[in-house]
Order: structure tokens, then sequence, then C-alpha cells
């Protein structure tokens, strides 16, 4: 799956404003921002033989919303790579719940 194929995936499979590293402007909850800040390549025969891209998703929300999350679970299932969800926390000073993932492509 390629960068926009997984754009594409998280924002029709998730149904709200999905960007990548940062909006143009403020959203209303909920929201999603992703990106991809690290790239490994392995070389076999002096040819990159693969990539692998670690990235990160973090979904911004009111409240817990564990649906919004199996969403966010079954697009990056979708992708058939390793995922994680590695926090959940209230951002008390902006009044929001914050879950993030991270994921690899290939």
């Amino acid at each position: 799956m390629t960068r926009n194929e997984l754009y594409a995936a998280l924002s029709d499979g998730l149904g709200i404003p999905v960007a990548y590293l940062k909006f143009t402007a403020p959203q209303k909850l909920p929201f999603a921002v992703w990106g991809i800040p690290s790239e490994t390549s392995y070389y076999s025969d002096n040819n990159a033989a693969m990539r692998i891209f670690d990235g990160w998703l973090e979904l911004y929300t009111a409240a817990a919303d564990f649906e919004l999350q199996g969403k966010v679970e079954a697009v990056l299932s979708a992708t058939g790579r390793p995922w994680s969800k590695t926090n959940e926390v209230y951002l008390d000073d902006e009044k929001m719940f914050m879950t993030i993932w991270n994921f690899q492509l290939f």
C-alpha cells in the first residue's frame, strides 16, 4: 500500500477529516492526523530489495470513541502490515482525547 492509497483508505474508511501531518485550518472534532517520519531500505545484491515506512496516526475525539477506533484499526489491518495502539490520553488543556497508533508500510 502506498501513501496515497493509505490516505484514501483513511479518508474513506473513517468518514472524518484526515490530514497528512497537519491541517491548514482548525478542525472540529473528531479528526485524524498521520505521518511517515522514517523509512528504512534493505539491500540485496547492491539493489534496494525492500523499503519499510514507519508511520503514526493520531485520532482526536471529544469523548472516547471505540467505534471510530475500531474503524482506524480496520483500515490499518487492511494494509496487511504490523500496527500497534501505543497511547490513549485525555488532553486536559485541549479538552479532547488523543489515541495514537504506530504502523509500518512495506
